[in-house]
C-alpha cells in the first residue's frame, strides 16, 4: 500500500481520551500504524481498528493484524492499550492485503474505543473496584475500605457512608479532598461539565446538585418515596432522567440554572423496579430503560411515542447447529450507541436452547428454571446486542404484555451480541466469586468514538 497525502487522524472522548494516528512504516503487505493515547483519568483503553473504501461504504471490522504493543488482540480489537498524560505510543501491524487491499488502493481508517466495565464491588467488610474487558480479563485496581459508586471526570473516587459524601484523590489518601456530610443512603452520582456533582440522596427523598468543592447545595428536587436509586444527565438539553424503583415509572425533568425541577416526560407505570434510564448516545430523543423487575430492557423513541422490548440475545454468532441465547436476567443498567449497540449490565442470565425458546410460553418457563443451572452466576456481567428489538405500541399495556408472553413471542426474531460484549460477559463471570450478589456496578462511558477519517492512497 503506497500511501502518499497522509492526514493523521486525532480524536477524543468526552475529554477522557485523545488519540493521534499516523503511519508509521508500509510495505507492499502491510502498514505499521502509530497510534499514540493521552489521558490522565485510565491508565489503559481498549480499542479496534475499522476501514472502509469510500464514505457510502460500511466501516468493516474484518482488519487482520498481526502485531501490536497491545496486551492482547483479538480481531481488530486491541485490549489494554496504555493512556497517560503526555502520550503513550502503540505500533499495529495491519497485514491489509489479507483483506483484499493492493499497494496504492486508497482507504479510509478510523479508530473505534470501546466500552469497558468498571465493577465497584462489596467483598466482607471491603470493597474491590475492578474493570472487565477482553475475553477472560479483569483488572483488580483496589481492595479498599471506602465504598465507591463512581469515578468523576478527573479520574478521582466518589465514595460514600450511609450519611456522607466525598471524593478521594487515591484511594490511599488519608483525608478525602471534598467531603458533605448531609446525605442519607446516597445512591449515585455523577459529574457534569460544571464540575458540579448531581447526587441521589435516596434517604431524604431528593436530588441535589453540589458545586465543584462540595461547599454548597446549587439545586434541589424532592419527591417522597420516589426511590432514587439513579439518574442520567443530557448536557445539550439540561435535563435529568430517573428512575423510580418506588413508583414502577421513569421521570424527566428540567435541570438547569434558571429552571429545574419541572416534570417534562414521564412513562406510565408498566415498568417494574426500573433501575437505569439513559439517553442514547449522541440523541435525547431516544431512551433504554432497564427494567429490572421484568426482565427486560425497554427502549422509547419519544418522536413516535413508542415502546420497544428485548428480553434476549444470541450467544453465539457462529453456530453449525441450533444455536443458543440467553435471557436477559435483572437487567441493573444499560446503555444506548450511537452505532446502535446496546450495553446491558445484568445481575445474572440464564441461557436456553433454542428449541426450548420455540416451545410453548408454559413449557418454556419451566425449561428457563432447570438450565439455569448451567448458565454462569455472576454478581453482574456485561452483555451487548444491536438494537433489532420487537416494536409495541405506545400504549403501556401493549408494552407490558410482551413482558408477560416473551419467552414464546420472542422467538420470531434474534437479537445480535457483539464479540466485545461477549467477552465481558465471561469475564464478569470469572470476577464474581470476589463480588457479594448485591454488589452494584457502575458502567464508565469510554463509549465508541468515531473519529475522522483519513484518506490515504
Amino acid at each position: 500500500m503506497s500511501i502518499g497525502n497522509w492526514t493523521t487522524i486525532t480524536g477524543h472522548l468526552q475529554g477522557d481520551v485523545s488519540y493521534v494516528l499516523k503511519k508509521y512504516f508500509v510495505s507492499s503487505t502491510y502498514i505499521d500504524l502509530e497510534l499514540s493515547l493521552f489521558g490522565q483519568k485510565w491508565q489503559n483503553i481498549d480499542v479496534a481498528l475499522e476501514y472502509r473504501q469510500s464514505n457510502k461504504d460500511l466501516w468493516l471490522t474484518d482488519a487482520v493484524i498481526i502485531g501490536s504493543t497491545s496486551t492482547y488482540v483479538k480481531n481488530n480489537k486491541l485490549f489494554k492499550l496504555g493512556v497517560s498524560k503526555y502520550g503513550t505510543a502503540h505500533y499495529i501491524r495491519w497485514k491489509y492485503v489479507d483483506n483484499n487491499i493492493i499497494y496504492g488502493q486508497e482507504i479510509q481508517i478510523r479508530i473505534r474505543i470501546l466500552p469497558r466495565i468498571r465493577l465497584f464491588s462489596g467483598v466482607n467488610n471491603n470493597y474491590a473496584i475492578s474493570q472487565i474487558y477482553g475475553d477472560a480479563f479483569v483488572d483488580m485496581d483496589a481492595i479498599t475500605g471506602h465504598k465507591c459508586i463512581g469515578v468523576d471526570k478527573f479520574g478521582r473516587y466518589i465514595c460514600v457512608t450511609d450519611s456522607t459524601i466525598y471524593i478521594m484523590n487515591l484511594l490511599t489518601d488519608a483525608s478525602p479532598l471534598y467531603i458533605y456530610n448531609s446525605v442519607s443512603n446516597p445512591t449515585f452520582a455523577t459529574q457534569i461539565n460544571s464540575n458540579r456533582y448531581i447526587i441521589c440522596d435516596d434517604g431524604n427523598n431528593r436530588v441535589i446538585e453540589l458545586a465543584s468543592d462540595f461547599s454548597v447545595i446549587t439545586k434541589t428536587y424532592s419527591a417522597i418515596g420516589f426511590g432514587f436509586v439513579y439518574l442520567d444527565y443530557s448536557e445539550e438539553n439540561e435535563t435529568l432522567l430517573m428512575p423510580s424503583y418506588n413508583l414502577n415509572l421513569v421521570r424527566e425533568i428540567s435541570w438547569s440554572d434558571t429552571d429545574y425541577g419541572t416534570v417534562l416526560w414521564s412513562t406510565s407505570s408498566f415498568l417494574n423496579q426500573p433501575t437505569s434510564a439513559n439517553y442514547k448516545q449522541g440523541d435525547v430523543n431516544y431512551i433504554i430503560i432497564s427494567d429490572y423487575g421484568n426482565n427486560r430492557v425497554v427502549k422509547y423513541d419519544k418522536i413516535k411515542e413508542t415502546y420497544s422490548t428485548l428480553s434476549y440475545y444470541k450467544v453465539n454468532n457462529d453456530y453449525t447447529g441450533p444455536f443458543e441465547i440467553s435471557l436477559l436476567e435483572k437487567p441493573f443498567r444499560s446503555y444506548w450507541y450511537n452505532n446502535e449497540d446496546i450495553v446491558v449490565v445484568e445481575k445474572q442470565g440464564k441461557t436456553l436452547d433454542f428449541t426450548t425458546i420455540v416451545s410453548s410460553s408454559s413449557s418454556s418457563s419451566s425449561s428457563s428454571s432447570s438450565s439455569s443451572s448451567s448458565s454462569s452466576s455472576s454478581s453482574s456481567s456485561s452483555s451487548s446486542s444491536s438494537s433489532s428489538s420487537s416494536s409495541s405500541s405506545s400504549s403501556s399495556s401493549s408494552s407490558s404484555s410482551s413482558s408477560s408472553s416473551s419467552s414464546s413471542s420472542s422467538s420470531s426474531s434474534t437479537y445480535e451480541r457483539s464479540s466485545s460484549s461477549s467477552s465481558s460477559s465471561s469475564s464478569s463471570s470469572s470476577s464474581s466469586s470476589s463480588s457479594s450478589s448485591s454488589s452494584s456496578s457502575t458502567f464508565e462511558r469510554s463509549s465508541s468514538s468515531s473519529s475522522s477519517s483519513s484518506s490515504m492512497e
